[in-house]
């Protein structure tokens, strides 16, 4: 596949890594207490859950964007997750999720997080948003000792809010890392001054003085390292699909997307994903996901070449319009292995062409977000993108 700045679909991805926060389960089931703390679960995303399963764009975010470690490294980090349902001003139930970070290496200088995720799924589409945000090392404090956590962002989050926050464990417990260090997993609620003003007209502002967090946790890595990721061989899978790069600036990158189909029983479906560097606070960005279900994708390879057309589900809340990618080259073929629904070892082969992604004429491909404004593929001659086919045998 072809390297290039925003980055390409890859095996029917929607999302990146660094979005994957949107899928973090922050509440534990009753019982938790009482065994031992295990990985993040994805909750209440599960069609998103699958579409990251099926690899992520590893690519489509700049390098600011991905603050947290890689899998494999050697982590020093306190991190803080609370999570609630809330009612904006505008009368909007959004799930609200707070993902505060610091890197508590000796010696380190590099600054604290602090991310807002806010997502609206009905009972097809999903729009997701994530703030992240920069704060002084003096803003998070960590007591070691009882596992207290407080975040002070003052100003730092201006224009959008304010978070004076605590958090007071009711359990903890720690566990060893693969091959040496410790993590404490900590369970409780986060509770303080928390206001947030999306700047959207749709979505409104939430939260108040005296907010409450009541599914909340924390971690802390001291000198873990897990060791390599497992090595792991993508299912086998038979399918097609497209994208479209519609902005790639300094402060805006936009790809749209769409697939017949992901491992895990995804379905067909059409997306965007848009990064953005806001005006202010310094150094702040915001992520939008839009995913809805679609017809999949028609392929017809030419020689050379290939077309595929694209359309979105009729009366659907937050995609509309329909699509045409064109080629008339050759595809970049490459093999990977896999596995077939046997699990026996098989190749899988993707055939990419290089191709021009428009809007058919009088039917434009749009995407409506409640924040940052609608995305649209515009008409021809069309916008850089490329169209996959996988196949196995």
């Amino acid at each position: 596949m072809r390297n290039r700045t925003v980055g390409t679909i890859g095996r029917g991805a929607l999302l990146s890594g660094a979005l994957a926060g949107l899928l973090v389960a922050l509440a534990l089931p009753a019982g938790a207490a009482a065994r031992p703390h295990a990985a993040a679960r994805p909750q209440g995303l599960p069609r998103l859950g699958r579409v990251l399963a099926g690899g992520p764009i590893a690519g489509l975010l700049p390098a600011r964007l991905a603050r947290r470690p890689l899998a494999g490294t050697v982590s020093n980090e306190l991190t803080l997750n609370g999570a609630e349902t809330v009612t904006t001003s505008t009368g909007v139930v959004l799930n609200a999720n707070i993902v505060a970070e610091e890197d508590l290496s000796s010696g380190s200088t590099q600054p604290a997080s602090f991310d807002v995720y806010l997502s609206k799924q009905s009972a097809v589409d999903i729009e997701a948003h994530e703030w992240q945000f920069s704060l002084t090392r003096a803003s998070l404090t960590f007591d070691k000792s009882t596992g207290a956590i407080s975040v002070a962002s003052a100003k730092q989050l201006n224009p959008f809010g304010t978070a004076t926050l605590s958090f007071v464990p009711t359990f903890s417990g720690p566990e060893p890392c693969a091959v040496s260090g410790t993590t404490t997993f900590y369970q409780g609620t986060v509770t303080g001054n928390f206001t947030f003003d999306t700047g959207s007209k749709k979505w409104g502002s939430l939260g108040s003085s005296s907010f409450t967090f009541e599914e909340a946790s924390a971690e802390y890595d001291k000198a873990c390292d897990q060791g390599p990721p497992p090595a792991t061989t993508p299912d086998c899978e038979t399918s097609v699909a497209w994208d479209a790069v519609v902005s790639d600036t300094a402060t805006n990158e936009t790809l749209v997307v769409g697939a017949s189909g992901t491992s895990g029983g995804g379905g067909p479906f059409v997306g965007m994903s848009r990064a953005i560097s806001l005006a202010s606070p310094s150094g702040a960005d915001r992520i939008d996901v839009i995913e809805a279900p679609a017809p999949a994708p028609v392929l017809t390879v030419l020689s050379p070449g290939a077309k595929i057309t694209a359309s979105t589900t009729p009366k659907d809340k937050v995609s509309k319009g329909s699509a045409t990618g064109t080629s008339s080259a050759s595809p970049t073929i490459t093999t990977s292995k896999c596995l077939d629904p046997s699990s026996k070892k098989e190749t899988e082969t993707e055939d990419d062409w290089a191709a021009k992604v428009a809007s058919d004429t009088g039917h434009t491909l749009t995407f409506k977000s409640a924040v940052g404004g609608n995305v649209k593929l515009k008409g021809s001659p069309g916008v850089s993108g490329d169209i996959f086919q996988y196949s196995y045998a």
